[in-house]
């Protein structure tokens, strides 16, 4: 933001005198691919003829921004009066790769489930998020301390994006405590829960498999507390769990 508000400064201080009492005489896109001409004169709401009014600039280039396909933006003004923008369009994404998890024929439905795809414009906050919900998803599949990073590797006109996944240790629940819990059996709550006590043999249909599922994690303490007030104990409150992890 900080770099944009220079740019317009900049603008503002190349707009003499000379040039505000003047109308402007043509307006010029370079480096347009996804918006037409006509477009563009849209969003900025700058006309041949109008005159040059630094405000009305500066606000056409915010407005090109929200469109989301450029990375930089350039205004200048010739000699003769003519308004010239030009724009430097953010890179398409041409290739997507995963390594570390997922087989290749499930990548694109996994991509596609962490809101990214190829054609998509590169955006480095939306890689960052896709990022985020991927560590999530595999975290909600019990591994823990999930590490993704993402190389960006520049093409001629596109951008290829691999994850390197290096998925952390399973973790399997091999006791659960209900501290205070006098009023119920352990087991009653704990079959509320979507997090279980490893069973025997719990890789068996129909057992438990003890994997954590730490997305359900903070909702277990309200299923907990339901099957209280299904037994008439309205009155009882059951604290967020906390998961003790141990590495030995």
């Amino acid at each position: 933001m900080l770099n944009f508000m220079k740019k317009l400064f900049t603008l503002s201080v190349g707009l003499s005198s000379i040039l505000l009492s003047q109308n402007i005489t043509s307006i010029q896109y370079n480096g347009l691919l996804h918006l037409s001409d006509e477009v563009a004169t849209e969003i900025s709401k700058i006309n041949v003829g109008d005159p040059f009014d630094i405000n009305k600039i500066d606000t056409s280039i915010k407005e090109f921004y929200r469109q989301g396909y450029f990375s930089d933006i350039v205004v200048s003004v010739t000699k003769d009066g003519g308004l010239v923008y030009d724009f430097k369009e953010k890179s398409a994404i041409s290739k997507l790769e995963m390594n570390g998890y997922s087989s290749n024929d499930e990548q694109e439905e996994v991509f596609i489930s962490i809101g990214l795809r190829k054609g998509d414009l590169y955006d480095a906050r939306k890689v960052e998020a896709a990022k985020k919900k991927l560590i999530k998803k595999i975290e909600a599949e019990g591994y823990y301390d999930t590490v993704v990073e993402v190389d960006v590797e520049p093409k001629e006109e596109s951008i290829a994006l691999v994850f390197n996944v290096n998925k952390g240790e399973k973790i399997y629940i091999e006791n659960i405590e209900f501290s205070g819990a006098e009023k119920l059996e352990s087991d009653d709550l704990e079959a509320a829960l979507a997090n279980k006590e490893e069973d025997f043999m719990g890789w068996f249909p129909g057992l438990n498999d003890g994997v954590a599922r730490l997305d359900d994690l903070p909702y277990d303490g309200k299923r907990a507390q339901d099957v209280y007030m299904q037994h008439g104990y309205l009155d009882a409150t059951v604290t967020d769990p906390l998961m003790r992890i141990d590495s030995g």
